[in-house]
């Protein structure tokens, strides 16, 4: 048996086709528009994807990126899936990475804050784990990857799954690294918007 990656997953299932194996590194997350969604939101988040300005890059202390002209539709109903596992694992990634202003066509965007863009040169992290291999040396970059966000959050912010969503979250034996990340991930997404004062959809 080997640690490499297993060969990218078919299409089919996926809201975004993962690059091949070979040509992305550990840890990291770069994906092209691919299969037909299977999420309600995820037509409008492809959509949104094909026609979005370029962002700008956000006034400090605000996170992610400044989507002026047309913000991701993130809604309500995506964030709940998100947070029960009901999505593919990459349309996790692309939410949060599409707002932090990556773009696939050009990771190196001037609107991700230099933060994320120094430790992150050549492409996006990968927030979830989208391989769904958990051996240490594999998992360590997205783990970590997964801790910046969480802690890059207010700490007025950290509960507004629970506030915003009434979402309760798991009991302790139902708790696994996806869930526990997707979490992580919609409460940063959260944090964006009403730092932004954004309202969710």
């Amino acid at each position: 048996a080997t640690n490499s990656p297993p060969a990218s997953p078919p299409p089919a299932p996926y809201l975004l086709t993962p690059a091949p194996a070979e040509s992305v590194p550990v840890g990291a997350s770069r994906f092209v528009p691919g299969s037909a969604p299977l999420h309600p939101t995820s037509a409008d988040f492809e959509q949104w994807l094909a026609s979005a300005p370029a962002p700008l890059p956000a006034e400090r202390p605000l996170p992610g990126a400044l989507h002026k002209e047309n913000v991701p539709p993130v809604s309500r109903e995506l964030l709940l899936a998100i947070a029960r596992g009901e999505t593919p694992d990459p349309l996790v990634n692309l939410v949060v990475q599409a707002l932090m202003g990556w773009r696939w066509w050009n990771d190196r965007d001037a609107a991700v804050a230099p933060v994320w863009i120094n430790i992150y040169p050549d492409a996006a992290p990968d927030f979830i784990g989208v391989w769904g291999q958990y051996e240490p040396e594999l998992d360590r970059p997205v783990k970590v990857a997964v801790q910046r966000l969480g802690r890059s959050i207010a700490m007025e912010n950290k509960q507004q799954l629970k506030e915003w969503l009434g979402f309760r979250g798991w009991k302790l034996n139902e708790l696994t690294p996806n869930r526990t990340r997707r979490a992580v991930v919609v409460n940063w997404v959260l944090h964006y918007l009403k730092s932004h004062g954004i309202e969710l959809l």
